[in-house]
């Protein structure tokens, strides 16, 4: 018999048509009763009505310190992504293919095509 997965989501964030979703992910052995936490997960997700049009989500009430640093916590992941966002597509715009060979050196990748190409 396999452990149990259990699901804990909570809403982090919400913006105008918008809300991040928290999940903690444990495991349970159903055996021995031992949780074990295995990961956290964010989701981003729009509201949408019939029609796929995003709608507005109601503002969420934050009524706990808890609830206010997830809230702020979400703020500053979505300012890193977007700096992240920038930065890599910098890095992306700036691939040169014989430079760039070097940084494959240590990773687990073999280059099966032509390097002169």
């Amino acid at each position: 018999m396999g452990d149990l997965l259990h699901l804990d989501a909570t809403v982090h964030y919400v913006g105008n048509t918008s809300l991040v979703v928290g999940i903690k992910v444990t495991t349970e052995n159903i055996k021995t009763n031992e949780v074990k936490h295995t990961n956290n997960s964010f989701f981003t997700m729009v509201a949408k009505d019939d029609s796929g049009t995003p709608v507005s989500v109601p503002e969420l009430e934050l009524s706990t310190h808890h609830e206010m640093r997830n809230f702020v916590t979400a703020i500053r992941r979505s300012k890193i992504r977007k700096e992240a966002q920038v930065k890599l597509q910098r890095d992306y715009d700036a691939f040169i293919p014989k430079e760039d060979f070097a940084l494959l050196n240590e990773h687990r990748c073999a280059v099966t095509f032509e390097k002169n190409e």
